[in-house]
């Protein structure tokens, strides 16, 4: 390949490589979702939409492995705690660096409660189930 082709197909990757390497560097300075670039926020956002409205929707973001025995044992709790309610829910875990904080988020159709940190999962249950009931009378005794 030529010298100036190889400049223009440099050129080229420069300019469309750039802009979201300097977005995602951005990002992780600062801490702003404003500043993620698009394939990052896409990603986020079809986390964030639940497949089935009418299920209780868990997000667990887990420090380390979500395969442990410890998250098993963390969302039987969440599990039975809705189920007691009349809820079974989907529980799905998610790793995240093991120096973070653990969190996690309920969802029930277009509602979202949470982030509330792991030890504080409580707080969520009663919020989601009475959303979930509001949404449907007819699931209701």
């Amino acid at each position: 390949m030529p010298d100036s082709q190889l400049s223009i197909v440099a050129t080229v990757v420069a300019a469309v490589a750039t802009p979201a390497t300097l977005a995602l560097s951005a990002y992780h300075v600062t801490g702003n979702p404003n500043l993620r670039p698009l394939a990052v926020a896409v990603a986020t956002v079809s986390e964030r939409v639940p497949a089935d409205p009418s299920t209780i929707h868990v997000s667990i973001r887990w420090p380390g492995d979500p395969r442990s025995a410890d998250v098993a044992a963390f969302a039987s709790h969440i599990h039975d705690s809705l189920y007691a309610f009349g809820q079974p829910p989907h529980i799905t875990a998610r790793a995240i660096p093991r120096d973070a904080a653990g969190s996690i988020t309920f969802r029930t159709g277009p509602n979202s409660f949470g982030p509330f940190p792991l030890d504080q999962a409580a707080l969520g249950v009663r919020p989601v189930v009475a959303a979930w009931h509001m949404a449907h009378p007819e699931g209701t005794d």
